[in-house]
């Protein structure tokens, strides 16, 4: 509609024009080689203009055949690059697809139709050869994206990946660096470099990329702190193995400071005192977790505390453990602790209080265990013994420090999981499947020797006595 109309106008301004010169007044007389040629002056314009148009046509044609053999060349070039970003769309995908054999056809083409092109061409023909197993074109490939400021990033993300897969630790992390200095902020950078670091137990690095990645919001707020507290706690059992007992203190410090209450952080540091006889430090951490945020870990942590004196009067090893209740009550491993000492010292009523209690907050295999020996001791009704192991044979795992990652159990917390080495992956929960039966032998374990050194101590002072 809109080009109907310009016409219109067109023509209207062209007919326009026609009438107005042909109302003009006047003639026009022309002397040349000795002819006179004497024309009205509308049709002398007319002549005029006709004669214009006329050279502007031959000169376009004229034109055309001198610039005929550039407008191929351009043309040329104008449908290789159509058919180029064609060939790279159709490699692209044939790479997403995982078709090895299409992507190197495609790469091919490409590198063909758009010679000049160090981009994409470049990184279709890598992504190719790495699909058709061809690594070391791969690389040679990403390289050459290196030499293009637009394409650098790509480069440096190929070879990276490159170092990864073939486990080039050293090489990765030099070429994270770099890619960090093109692209400070960029997440996913920023959390390679960092898992590298930390893989590396480069913990200061580690550290410092840890505080880009969280203002990036590459790393949430909440996993940075168990992080941070994470290289804590292992730079002090590093610096502790190599004797360095100052640095050793001044990190677990670090790590208590960051949140005195993460069970983790407690239960290392309160074992670094207790290693170099400071139980007094030990104990004073512990009951000021304990007011704020208890865990089950830290029961067997506090029945090694118990001193010498105390183990060997079982009244006062219910009062060592009813400290706990008096500050939490809530860990049933706490009131189980209670009840096993209540046991002990003959006082049934108070065994099966407690029992009840933590039975009430969460039922475990020891606790019917030592339900069954209760009645046996107490009554010695085998019957209702055997009922309460049936008990202890249909209830879940206790929960244990266990590798989010991997399922592997652990008797203890650590920073990194071995054999794996994965960092910050052990927290506290229940085990599945055969790991459950693998964690009820180590908690087993791990009680039956706290109750051999207190059975040890009993056996010393009888012989004394």
């Amino acid at each position: 509609m809109l080009k109907t109309i310009l016409f219109l106008v067109k023509a209207g301004l062209t007919i326009g024009i026609l009438l107005w010169l042909s109302e003009q007044e006047g003639r026009v007389n022309i002397d040349w080689l000795g002819y006179t040629i004497n024309v009205h002056v509308g049709l002398f314009l007319a002549g005029l203009l006709i004669v214009i148009l006329a050279a502007i046509f031959i000169y376009r044609v004229i034109r055309m055949f001198v610039d005929f053999p550039s407008s191929y060349r351009y043309y040329s070039k104008l449908r290789a690059k159509k058919l180029g970003y064609r060939s790279l769309t159709l490699g692209l995908t044939a790479v997403a697809a995982g078709d090895a054999k299409a992507a190197v056809k495609h790469a091919q083409k490409a590198r063909n139709l758009l010679p000049e092109d160090r981009g994409l061409p470049l990184l279709l023909e890598a992504q190719a050869a790495r699909l058709d197993g061809r690594e070391d074109d791969a690389q040679t490939n990403f390289a050459g994206l290196l030499e293009n400021k637009d394409t650098s990033f790509l480069g440096v993300r190929g070879l990276l990946q490159s170092a990864l897969d073939r486990g080039d630790r050293d090489g990765a992390i030099e070429l994270a660096r770099h890619a960090l200095k093109l692209y400070p902020k960029q997440p996913w950078i920023l959390r390679t470099a960092y898992d590298l670091e930390i893989s590396m137990q480069l913990w200061q690095n580690a550290e410092e990329t840890l505080k880009r990645a969280v203002k990036a919001g590459a790393i949430t707020k909440e996993r940075s702190m168990s992080d941070r507290i994470a290289m804590a706690l292992a730079i002090a059992l590093e610096a502790e193995q190599e004797n360095l007992h100052e640095v050793a203190a001044a990190e677990y410090r670090r790590a208590m400071r960051l949140d005195g209450s993460a069970a983790h952080s407690v239960l290392l540091a309160s074992e670094y005192y207790i290693r170099q006889g400071q139980d007094k430090k030990a104990k004073a951490l512990i009951e000021k977790a304990w007011k704020k945020n208890p865990h089950a870990a830290m029961v067997d942590l506090w029945g090694r505390l118990m001193p010498e004196d105390v183990k060997r009067d079982a009244l006062e090893r219910l009062k060592w453990f009813e400290k706990l209740l008096v500050y939490n009550g809530s860990i049933a491993r706490a009131q189980l602790a209670a009840g096993k000492a209540a046991m002990d010292a003959a006082l049934w009523g108070e065994a099966r209080k407690f029992f009840d209690t933590a039975e009430a907050i969460r039922p475990s295999k020891e606790l019917y265990k030592a339900l069954a020996d209760l009645e046996m001791k107490s009554n010695g009704n085998e019957d209702i013994s055997r009922s309460w192991l049936e008990k202890a044979a249909d209830v879940a795992a206790e929960r244990i420090w266990i590798c989010r990652e991997t399922g592997r159990i652990y008797s203890e917390w650590k920073p990194i999981a071995q054999p794996h080495g994965s960092f910050n992956t052990i927290e506290w929960g229940h085990p599945i499947g055969e790991a459950a039966t693998d964690a009820e032998t180590i908690l087993l374990t791990h009680s039956a020797s706290i109750s051999a050194d207190i059975d040890d101590t009993l056996i010393e002072a009888s012989k004394r006595d």
